[in-house]
């Protein structure tokens, strides 16, 4: 009986040690698919970081190249702004090979005093890269000479006169201040001037399709902007013979996105425009 008993506990201390052993087993691989995960975890993080790396040598490249252009346009600054000031002042009403062939001989006469870009484009001095293919996307076409009248309508104060046989740029005017509930009229339309009335006081662009090389002596005041402050600090205008507010999305400082303005559209392919007319549009 004392030899049983003596086999018996150490196959009871056998037992606790195989128990001990499976224990420390199962913990090891426990530790082992632990570290197996955060292998392979590490192996993504760094496939990753080589592929950002890879990017930002790209990006580096690309950004070197920007800070160039940028200190080349800082540098020409002058010289550009004086050359896109002339262009907004004189140039808007004709084609663009005459556009081109002033640019060039006023370009020379600038560059013997100021510096000036080489090669002088509207669009990189007061473009921007995401708005213009915001523009194409609503329809604008894609030439030099549209995305050029487009930032003259974007940055003139003096209303826009387009000229548009095909119709272009009115179609991408309805796409683009679409959101901003632009009202289309037309002067032929019965109470059209009571419809531009009610969006100068509700904040809302203007479209006036099928102008004539005259244009309604009533609108005067729109054209020339002859806002008056009344007793309360109100803005007001006059439009035929009513007192109307003059809505703050009408204002020139307006935020982008809710800057209401009057665009004033004909089919005729050359117009002959008076110049009392001519002085009040762009």
């Amino acid at each position: 009986m004392d030899h049983l008993a003596t086999k018996k506990k150490e196959l009871d201390k056998l037992d606790a040690r195989l128990r001990d052993m499976r224990a420390s087993l199962e913990k090891s691989q426990n530790n082992k698919l632990r570290l197996e995960n955060e292998y392979n975890e590490t192996e993504r993080k760094l496939s990753r970081a080589q592929q950002i790396i890879s990017g930002l040598g790209d990006e580096k490249e690309r950004y070197f190249q920007q800070a160039g252009l940028q200190a080349r346009l800082l540098q020409n600054i002058l010289g550009d702004a004086l050359l896109s000031a002339s262009y907004f002042a004189y140039l808007a009403p004709f084609s663009q090979t005459y556009r081109t062939k002033l640019l060039n001989s006023w370009r020379q006469s600038i560059e013997a005093k100021l510096p000036i870009s080489k090669n002088y484009e509207l669009q990189a001095v007061l473009g921007e890269d995401v708005k213009i293919e915001e523009w194409k996307v609503q329809g604008l076409p894609a030439d030099s000479f549209s995305i050029e009248n487009a930032l003259v309508m974007e940055h003139t104060n003096r209303w826009p006169m387009v000229i548009d046989p095909q119709q272009q740029i009115t179609a991408w005017l309805k796409e683009r201040y679409a959101s901003n509930n632009l009202q289309v009229l037309r002067p032929s339309q019965e109470g059209y001037i009571k419809s531009i009335a009610v969006a100068v006081r509700t904040g809302c662009p203007v479209l006036l399709e099928g102008c004539d090389t005259d244009l309604d002596p009533v609108l005067n005041s729109l054209l020339l902007k002859q806002v008056s402050k009344d007793a309360s600090g109100e803005l007001r205008i006059t439009i035929s013979d009513q007192d109307v507010v003059y809505h703050k999305n009408w204002l020139e400082d307006a935020p982008p996105s809710k800057r209401a303005k009057l665009f004033l559209a004909t089919k005729h392919p050359r117009p002959n425009f008076k110049p009392e007319i001519a002085g009040k549009v762009t």
